[in-house]
């Protein structure tokens, strides 16, 4: 069910994306990393388990929390496997990248009590295209861990 969730959230951020609503485009692609994610969670846990169905109701709209989920599920006990891909994921795959921040800072006015006055994050091409790349890989090396049976 996420994956065609995904799918969908994906294919409406390339129209809005090429309509030039790059704030709503990348919203949208946020979303569908983040319903790509849980798929990949749901494959690997009994979603009819309370503490399951709640961590994925909790984890709602936070996109760093789902990876932190996955990463805890992949890894499992072993520590020091799950710090190397915690490493791995943040650093490398999302570029250091705040997902959960850029989801509500494009979608909502701050207030920077400094100026005391409200804020706002336009996105343009190239921060969509960036944005979509890294999901690019995200979607590779979640793949390749599936392939060589390390998740």
């Amino acid at each position: 069910m996420f994956l065609d969730l995904s799918r969908k959230d994906e294919d409406a951020s390339v129209v809005l994306y090429k309509s030039g609503y790059y704030n709503q485009a990348v919203y949208m692609l946020i979303q569908s990393m983040e319903k790509y994610i849980k798929h990949m969670i749901c494959k690997k846990i009994d979603i009819s388990k309370d503490f399951f169905a709640d961590k994925l109701k909790d984890d709602a709209h936070n996109f760093d929390k789902s990876i932190d989920f996955l990463i805890t599920i992949i890894a499992g006990d072993n520590k020091i496997f799950a710090e190397s891909l915690k490493m791995q994921f943040k650093e490398q795959l999302l570029q250091r990248q705040k997902f959960s921040f850029i989801y509500n800072a494009i979608r909502y006015p701050f207030l920077n009590k400094q100026y005391k006055s409200y804020s706002f994050i336009e996105m343009n091409r190239r921060d969509y295209e960036k944005i979509a790349d890294i999901f690019g890989v995200l979607k590779k090396a979640l793949r390749d861990l599936e392939e060589k049976k390390l998740y």
